[in-house]
């Protein structure tokens, strides 16, 4: 299972789906760990626990939910100049899950980009 990447498209702000089966189970564990990086200055590592396992749609909701609570600690993104967002970064609505990345140390990394604005 290491080192396995999925790939698929969920708009941060909206959670929409483009691709892959949101039932699809990712990860068997109960608890996994979740790095984000993009648009951040220094990438935010948390734990987080699904009972049963975690698909890719409970996968993508605590990356969205990670995402959320980045931005709105941080209105307007380029008032936070410590750990979080890049004062020249897009704007929540520009931020897609592309996919994530299961790393040999066991952390899953969310591949995170900005696609210009969404219409959604």
């Amino acid at each position: 299972m290491l080192g396995r990447t999925l790939r698929f498209d969920v708009a941060i702000e909206t959670g929409k789906w483009i691709h892959l089966d949101p039932a699809t189970l990712i990860d068997e564990r109960k608890i996994i760990t979740i790095c984000v990086s993009y648009p951040l200055h220094h990438p935010t590592i948390i734990n987080m626990q699904s009972e049963g396992g975690w698909t890719a749609k409970a996968f993508a909701d605590a990356v969205c939910a990670i995402y959320r609570d980045i931005y709105a600690e941080h209105n307007p993104p380029a008032s936070y100049s410590q750990h979080g967002i890049l004062g020249a970064s897009p704007g929540i609505g520009d931020l897609v899950l592309k996919g994530a990345k299961l790393g040999k140390n066991g952390i899953w990394n969310a591949l995170v980009e900005t696609t210009g604005p969404l219409w959604w």
